[in-house]
């Protein structure tokens, strides 16, 4: 990996974040959710996440760097939101949450909710013009 960290982007809005939050607090109730490094690595591995929710003040950015890079690969829509904090609350636990992947399918309970907020998170990664190659660039692939 390069010595260049990626940076955070794109970064929601606190409207979006909102929306994140709660789509994640659903998707827990509905046990549609991974939390953790190992969970979301591999489910995107195994093509179920559909999107990456990252946490902006995270003191992991090696792992963050290498979810992005498999979001890229995988094309699927990644977020940094503000605070692990936050991510921790919505998903149900008492501790912090580094990163989540949603895995809602599209005929379960929230999967109206899910392509909404993955709707938003595309335009946003498209206005902040997050191309998935700039990743691979960056790290030499």
């Amino acid at each position: 990996m390069s010595n260049q960290p990626i940076p955070n982007k794109p970064t929601a809005s606190p409207t979006l974040t909102h929306d994140i939050l709660h789509l994640v607090s659903r998707c827990s109730l509905h046990k549609q959710l991974h939390k953790g490094t190992t969970d979301t690595t591999r489910s995107l591995a195994r093509g179920t996440a559909q999107l990456v929710v990252l946490a902006a003040d995270a003191q992991a950015p090696d792992a963050q760097e290498l979810l992005q890079v498999l979001c890229a690969e995988r094309a699927v829509p990644h977020v940094f939101i503000a605070s692990k904090a936050a991510l921790g609350r919505a998903c149900g636990v008492s501790g912090d949450v580094v990163l989540v992947a949603v895995t809602a399918d599209q005929g379960s309970a929230v999967g109206g909710f899910v392509r909404a907020v993955m709707w938003k998170v595309e335009r946003l990664m498209a206005a902040a013009q997050v191309e998935p190659g700039e990743f691979l660039v960056a790290f030499g692939f």
